[in-house]
């Protein structure tokens, strides 16, 4: 007699267990719907400072801010700039320029999009 009933929660623990790793793949291949298109150092003289675009893939506008992080050649960071976006619409493209530096032994830079705290905080 406890045969079935075992049966039948193993059978939902298994089918929750399931759902929750849908739900984690889900969220985690979520594609953001603002992307950079492309990026690319500008100099002049001592300056230098980061140039790209950022396109709108979502359905809906939307606002993020760029963060621009510069590196020497060994990879320590050198500083960073956050550059807001706002209000862009579906499908739109934007070009951005970030301040100009004097930033000794730069070599390489990153970007990240942020969508700002997220609801725990950080």
């Amino acid at each position: 007699m406890l045969r079935a009933p075992m049966r039948i929660g193993r059978m939902v623990g298994f089918g929750l267990a399931a759902a929750f790793a849908g739900y984690v793949f889900y969220s985690l291949f979520g594609v953001e719907p603002v992307e950079v298109v492309g990026s690319h150092v500008v100099r002049d003289g001592a300056l230098v400072a980061v140039a790209g675009e950022v396109r709108n893939t979502g359905a809906q506008a939307c606002a993020v801010d760029l963060e621009i992080h510069y590196y020497d050649q060994n990879g320590r960071p050198l500083g960073t700039d956050a550059l807001p976006i706002a209000h862009l619409r579906p499908g739109e493209r934007r070009e951005f320029l970030g301040p100009h530096h004097e930033l000794g032994g730069f070599t390489d830079f990153s970007i990240y999009l942020s969508r700002g705290r997220n609801p725990y905080g950080n």
